[in-house]
Order: C-alpha cells, then sequence, then structure tokens
C-alpha cells in the first residue's frame, strides 16, 4: 500500500515540475515575442525601466502598447517570484539585483530610474 502512495505523490511531484517548466516556457516565450515592441517604446522614450525591474511609462502610450506594458510586468513578476523561491532571497533583493542588471547592460539614451526614484537617461 505504501508503494502505491509513493508512487502516487511522485507522479503528482512529476506534474507539477512538468507544468512550471512549460508555464516558464510559456512565460519565456510570450517574453521573446514582445521584445522588439518593447525596445522600439523604450528607444522611443515612452517607457523606462524602474528601480524595481519592471516597466514604466514615462510618455503618451496607445491602448495597445499599455497592454503590452501590463504583460510584461506581470511576466517579470511570475520570474521574479519563481527565482527568489529558488534561490530562497527576497522578492525585493531579486528585483533590485535585476534592475541594477538592466540598467548595466541599457543601451545609452533610455529612460532608467535610480534607487532613489529619480529618472535619468543613461550616458555613455
Amino acid at each position: 500500500m505504501k508503494k502505491w502512495i509513493l508512487i502516487a505523490v511522485l507522479a503528482v511531484f512529476a506534474g507539477i515540475v512538468r507544468a512550471r517548466a512549460t508555464d516558464m516556457d510559456d512565460v519565456k516565450k510570450r517574453m521573446a515575442d514582445r521584445l522588439p515592441t518593447l525596445n522600439k517604446l523604450k528607444t522611443e522614450l515612452i517607457i523606462g525601466e524602474d528601480n524595481q525591474a519592471f516597466l514604466a511609462v514615462k510618455g503618451d502610450i496607445s491602448e495597445d502598447d499599455q497592454k503590452s506594458v501590463d504583460a510584461e510586468n506581470a511576466d517579470r513578476a511570475f520570474v521574479y517570484e519563481k527565482i527568489a523561491s529558488a534561490t530562497g532571497a527576497s522578492i525585493e533583493k531579486v528585483r533590485t539585483r535585476r534592475a541594477e542588471q538592466i540598467a548595466e547592460k541599457s543601451q545609452p539614451g533610455l529612460w532608467l530610474q535610480k534607487a532613489d526614484g529619480t529618472w535619468y537617461k543613461k550616458e555613455k
């Protein structure tokens, strides 16, 4: 009897792991699909990267582009939660570190937000 319970538990766990992998694969695909739109909005200075590694609207934005920004932020929140859960770090630490990485890798001229909340355009 115990053997069957163990097999059932392992089967459920395997299904959960597969579902999580699929969720993350879906998130990665959605994020990759949105990237050209978001990069365009960044270079047009309509959106920027805030100090918590989310996108912030800095200019006039269409309804469709706002939906893209909202969807990206939702997917980023999902990813940050997964990273925090996997590493034992707080979500705040994960977001702060990711914001620092984004700022380092960003192209010059794009909107970024400092830790103190002030916005600036990245210089060369």
